[in-house]
């Protein structure tokens, strides 16, 4: 009788413990979103499959790729932080460029040789301002 009160003590402390880390995991606090619109408001794009924030159903066209900036039609604004560390200047965000003045992304303009689309993202490998000039990669 003893050896089962010593085995069901450590049983119990076993589950307790076990719980205890579930409680504090970071997974529980994954981000998600409803809706693209939402998550491009909060500053989220191109999100990747196994990235927080990525969901099937956000995935319109299925290639892996949920929000994609390119089709936010200019309702992507960047994550807060990044304009607190960058005034004016450039910031990477994922794999993308933006460029900042006075806080704000640049947005359908030249800055330098580079061109910002709608989205205030830098445009590569595309034809830009109506047509009139090509930029690389």
């Amino acid at each position: 009788m003893n050896k089962k009160r010593r085995l069901l003590s450590i049983v119990t402390v076993a589950s307790l413990v076990a719980g205890i880390g579930e409680v504090a995991s970071p997974q529980a606090q994954a981000v998600t979103f409803h809706s693209c619109k939402e998550a491009w408001n909060q500053g989220y794009g191109d999100i990747r499959v196994g990235e927080d924030g990525y969901s099937r159903h956000l995935d319109r066209d299925g290639d892996g790729i949920a929000c994609e900036i390119s089709k936010s039609n200019g309702q992507y604004k960047p994550r807060a932080q990044h304009t607190q560390h960058a005034q004016n200047g450039w910031v990477k965000s994922g794999d993308a460029w933006y460029y900042y003045k006075n806080g704000s992304a640049v947005r359908n303009a030249w800055a330098g040789n580079y061109w910002l689309g709608l989205d205030g993202r830098m445009v590569t490998n595309s034809w830009v301002d109506n047509n009139r000039y090509y930029v690389g990669s």
